[in-house]
């Protein structure tokens, strides 16, 4: 199934979507995410996963991604991932995407 992540226009993720739960399992195969920004404006959003356990999408090692981007497919083990909302370079946000199984 395809998760949309959406960028508040205060460079914050949309309260609904602060916390995605996701899986590798699953009738549709693994879960997929994508982060959206909002249309227009000058502001430059990435995604961080810099913490220890890397990215649901890469093991253990620091991730960065560009918005817009393609989306991306779960891969790693069950976790919580800790990301970091970056505007312009500046973090404005630190949400998480949960991989349940």
């Amino acid at each position: 199934m395809l998760k949309h992540i959406r960028i508040g226009r205060d460079g914050k993720i949309v309260d609904a979507d602060r916390v995605v739960h996701t899986t590798k399992k699953g009738d549709d195969g693994p879960d997929r995410v994508q982060w959206l920004a909002p249309g227009g404006g000058t502001a430059k959003y990435q995604i961080r996963f810099g913490y220890l356990n890397g990215s649901p999408f890469q093991a253990g090692k620091p991730h960065v991604i560009d918005v817009p981007h393609q989306p991306l497919e779960v891969t790693q083990a069950p976790d919580r991932y800790k990301y970091d909302v970056l505007s312009n370079g500046t973090v404005v946000d630190d949400p998480d995407v949960i991989i349940d199984s």
